[in-house]
């Protein structure tokens, strides 16, 4: 389904391509290509080998006594298929005029790679094809495939998927009290402090298709920078290795420059090391902006004796190295990347300090997913005007799976061959081998692990979306929500990707569908920035579902979160409520609210039993599988015994952590 719906995104992209059209060579910015010695020894060679691979008489190839030609050659001509000009991006080789002759100096023309590649020896339309193709993607500067090693693996280490945290875990009507974080930095202690306001109810917020929000390029009052709307990511344009102070104060430059604010700001991915400022830490803790993957032990010392009994009396393991997403202050003291627009927000919002820069990637920037949100936004929104529930979901499904295929590891995926016997004995042999099974007398379907492998999708696609998600949901809160709300009134429950649950102490008067009407403190900002988000038209499915909007998901009385995508809603003294449970079947599983209050009191682990199907010797059958279904293991932050969660933070150890 991703790699469907992500195809029909491209093609929208595309639309207005044609084959005929007049596309002008794009612009290379590059440095210019001058021939070297070395590069043309690897090319002569690289020419003598394909020829005898093909039994051609290499008497009349070129040689490396060619060099200063071949050097004039390459530096007063352009590509004799595309027209475009060699450099160091679009470095030149030889294509033969006659494909039955050899790469002989009469028989070549200069011609850049890809070119070489894509249309030397195909069918002319194809090869006409494949140029016109090339000159359209980079004159509307569409993505296309990482072809740098370094580039590839730190984007795919620093891929990170949506945020799904809890910061307070018991949160009962008229009973607990809104709590917030403090930070002594004389003392470099953390304090959770029990506030006089008295939980009310607590509201769930929902981003509309949050995903494609983010890729839509969509004009919003609240983005501040490229003009007003947060493009994505074409190709990769250029590189800075921060290895020397010249180098870094480039990097350096290129963040913190002015044109971010205008159309010509330019994107990037930085790796940089740094942490808010310890001034304003007390303005964050409560909701630390870092979203990023930390690698921890799960020992005492780092968890809490908390979570960290909890576990040993249930028999989880514990002492265990885990890497998972959470909120964090700093970096860790390590190198992360990020995405311009959310690199960005943290040094203008959020008083980050750069402490260190590694490397910089750049990228051209595009618009052109806008016209495929839109559309299917549209049909969205007209099906459920038609009351086609099918149709309305098939739209969301296609808009929300869309991005996923861009950043899937299929340069990972295993090769599976079918083999005869002697075959698979050599294919057994190989490092490569992985797994083989027995189809026939002299049939064996092997599985091999591809010793190399390349990147077939834009994967700075995929990188660029989930930070751009990131920042989206951080700038609500911290732009909206702290802007107009008493935020001494509201703490943080649970967070899923799209989603965020707050206790809200308001007006006791009032039921729970008050919202946040109790705890504006700035009314004029809210009544007049609301409308860019939340719904305001009764009635109105078009404002209701607009791109990067959002609306109230699920309100109610109570809450507890036991951990991420483990929470129930519930009214305090009825079995009307609302069960989340990860990967538990809740319709083969009676989970009660009870459960999950002994889980909180009492430390009792539940079991549930999941039914699937599986397949042996190619019978299928329904199994059976019994796991843990409510833990109350929550690790992605420091748990204390009043079930509030604090984040990690730099230098400190769990002992640093208390309450009030």
């Amino acid at each position: 389904m991703a790699a469907c719906s992500n195809a029909i995104k491209y093609a929208k992209a595309y639309e207005d391509f044609n084959i005929n059209g007049l596309y002008p060579n794009f612009d290379d910015n590059s440095q210019k290509f001058y021939l070297t010695e070395n590069y043309w020894q690897s090319k002569v060679k690289g020419y003598l080998s394909q020829d005898k691979h093909k039994k051609r008489d290499t008497t009349n190839n070129v040689q490396d006594s060619d060099f200063e030609y071949f050097k004039q050659l390459f530096k007063v001509s352009n590509c004799c298929i595309c027209g475009c000009k060699f450099t160091f991006d679009n470095k030149p080789t030889l294509d033969r005029i006659d494909n039955s002759k050899v790469h002989s100096k009469d028989n070549v023309l200069p011609c850049c790679l890809y070119c070489n590649c894509f249309c030397s020896d195909k069918d002319k339309n194809i090869g006409k094809l494949f140029v016109q193709l090339r000159k359209y993607c980079m004159i509307r500067c569409l993505p296309t495939n990482l072809t740098d090693i370094d580039e590839y693996l730190l984007i795919r280490k620093w891929i990170t998927g949506g945020l799904s945290n809890v910061m307070h875990r018991v949160n009962r009507s008229g009973i607990d009290f809104i709590k917030r974080l403090l930070y002594d930095k004389d003392n470099k202690k953390v304090t959770v402090l029990t506030t006089d306001h008295r939980i009310t109810h607590v509201v769930g917020v929902d981003f509309n298709s949050l995903y494609p929000s983010v890729m839509s390029s969509e004009q919003h009052k609240f983005i501040r920078y490229t003009g007003g709307k947060m493009y994505m990511c074409g190709s990769q344009t250029g590189k800075i290795m921060g290895d020397n102070d010249h180098s870094k104060q480039t990097i350096l430059r290129i963040i913190n420059s002015n044109k971010r604010f205008t159309q010509e700001g330019r994107l990037f991915i930085a790796e940089v090391k740094g942490h808010i400022q310890e001034d304003y830490l007390n303005d964050f803790i409560n909701f630390p902006p870092i979203l990023r993957n930390y690698e921890f032990t799960t020992d005492e010392r780092t968890i809490g004796s908390y979570m960290y009994s909890h576990m040993k009396d249930n028999t989880i393991k514990t002492d265990q190295k885990q890497r998972k997403l959470t909120n964090l202050s700093s970096t860790m003291g390590e190198y992360m990347a990020f995405s311009s627009y959310y690199l960005w927000f943290l040094i203008d919002d959020c008083h980050f300090i750069i402490d260190d820069v590694k490397q910089i990637v750049l990228f051209n920037k595009h618009d052109q997913f806008n016209s495929f949100i839109k559309e299917f936004t549209k049909n969205r929104i007209e099906a459920k005007l038609d009351e086609n529930k099918g149709q309305e979901q098939f739209f969301k499904i296609v808009m929300n799976s869309s991005y996923g295929s861009d950043g899937m590891n299929t340069e990972k995926y295993h090769k599976v061959k079918m083999m005869n016997r002697k075959q698979t004995e050599r294919a057994i042999r190989s490092n490569a081998f992985m797994d083989e099974q027995k189809i026939s007398e002299d049939s064996y379907m092997v599985q091999m692990n591809p010793e190399h492998c390349s990147c077939k999708t834009p994967l700075q696609v995929a990188f660029f979306v989930l930070d751009n998600a990131k920042c989206w949901y951080l700038n609500f809160i911290y732009n909206f929500m702290y802007k107009c709300l008493d935020m001494n009134m509201i703490h943080f429950i649970e967070g899923d990707t799209d989603s965020a649950y707050w206790a809200i102490s308001g007006n006791p008067n009032e039921d729970f569908t008050q919202q946040f009407n109790a705890v504006v403190k700035d009314r004029d900002f809210y009544n007049e920035n609301a409308k860019y988000f939340f719904p305001t038209i009764k009635g109105d499915v078009y404002d209701e579902k607009k791109i990067l909007g959002l609306a109230i998901e699920r309100q109610g009385p109570s809450m507890i979160a036991l951990a991420p995508k483990n929470y129930i809603i519930f009214k305090n003294y009825c079995d009307d409520s609302k069960i989340k449970l990860k990967r538990v079947n809740q319709k083969t599983n009676k989970i009660t609210k009870n459960q999950i209050v002994d889980c909180i009191n009492e430390g009792k682990i539940t079991k549930c039993t999941n039914m699937r199907l599986g397949q042996k010797n190619h019978q299928m059958s329904q199994l059976s599988i019994e796991k843990n279904g409510i833990t109350g293991i929550h690790t992605k932050m420091i748990v204390l015994e009043n079930q509030s969660c604090c984040p990690f933070m730099y230098g400190l150890t769990a002992m640093d952590y208390s309450f009030e």
